[in-house]
């Protein structure tokens, strides 16, 4: 396995990204994860900037289309672009509340 200074040796040019939580519906699955960005980028610049097939998502959860039940979680998930329907970040859902994967500090106090 390859130490810190041997990968930043290999890409000197990595650009600093910042984490955006996003819920991702892509095929028959909701994904909610941490979309990495480019510092002050809106999430819709970001998305219409890529030409990639896949965006990677970290610590993702997967949930199946209904939003009950866990599929499994990863440290980091590829999901193409061709099968995303919609991205939105975590703070704006707005409802349902009772969705397994809306985090409790996301939602409303009772």
């Amino acid at each position: 396995m390859a130490d810190a200074k041997t990968d930043e040796a290999r890409a000197p040019f990595r650009l600093a990204k910042e984490t955006m939580p996003v819920v991702v519906r892509a095929g028959e699955q909701i994904i909610v994860g941490e979309l990495h960005v480019m510092p002050n980028k809106r999430l819709k610049d970001e998305l219409n900037i890529t030409n990639d097939a896949f965006i990677a998502l970290t610590d993702a959860r997967v949930y199946e289309a209904q939003g009950a039940r866990l599929l499994f979680a990863a440290a980091v998930v590829m999901v193409s672009t061709a099968q995303i329907v919609c991205v939105a970040p975590l703070n704006a859902v707005k409802e349902p509340w009772d969705v397994a994967w809306l985090p409790a500090a996301a939602r409303p106090p009772e």
